[in-house]
C-alpha cells in the first residue's frame, strides 16, 4: 500500500508518500482501505503521534479522519464485516 508516513518528528515538511506494509488486524480490530483522509496542524504536534507508552512509533501514518471500506476483520469483531 502507500501512505504519507513521517519517519522523524516534525511539520508538514517531514512527510513522504511512500510504499508501507500492509498491517493485519489482531483481535477486535478491522482493516480499513482508506479513500480519504485529513491530517490536522496539531496533530502533527501531538506527543501521542510519535510516542505511546514510551514505545517510539515512527514511522507514522497520521490521520485520525479517515473514510474508507472495511477488507479484513480480526478475531473477536462483531457489528462490522467486509
Amino acid at each position: 500500500m502507500m501512505a504519507l508516513r513521517a519517519h522523524t518528528q516534525g511539520g508538514p515538511e517531514v512527510l513522504i508518500y511512500e510504499p508501507s506494509p500492509t498491517p493485519t488486524p489482531g483481535p477486535g480490530e478491522v482493516l480499513v482501505s482508506v479513500d480519504a483522509a485529513a491530517i490536522t496542524f496539531d496533530e502533527l504536534s501531538w506527543p501521542e503521534t510519535w510516542v505511546v507508552g514510551g514505545v517510539d512509533r515512527t514511522p507514522v501514518i497520521p490521520s485520525h479522519e479517515f473514510s474508507g471500506v472495511v477488507v479484513d476483520v480480526g478475531d473477536g469483531v462483531s457489528g462490522l464485516s467486509v
